[in-house]
């Protein structure tokens, strides 16, 4: 399969490129400097798009860095 991840350089998403790569699977990282820039289309050709990019999830999460957590992974 052809699988694009952001947030491929995670925590989650180093494991997981590693783990599908290993499978067989098709990584095509995409960087946080594209992310922003990806025009409709651009996506096309993918059997799988994986979104981990956003905020550091290993952390206290207060009420503030939830929402901070949300808008990373929304906006």
């Amino acid at each position: 399969m052809q699988i694009a991840i952001t947030g491929a350089t995670g925590m989650i998403g180093s494991k997981l490129t590693a783990f599908l790569s290993a499978q067989g699977h098709q990584i095509t990282p995409i960087i946080r400097s594209v992310l922003n820039h990806i025009e409709t289309g651009q996506l096309e050709g993918f059997d799988v798009i994986i979104h981990l990019a956003g905020a550091n999830i290993a952390k206290y999460w207060s009420p503030g860095y939830k929402q901070e957590i949300l808008e990373s992974r929304v906006q």
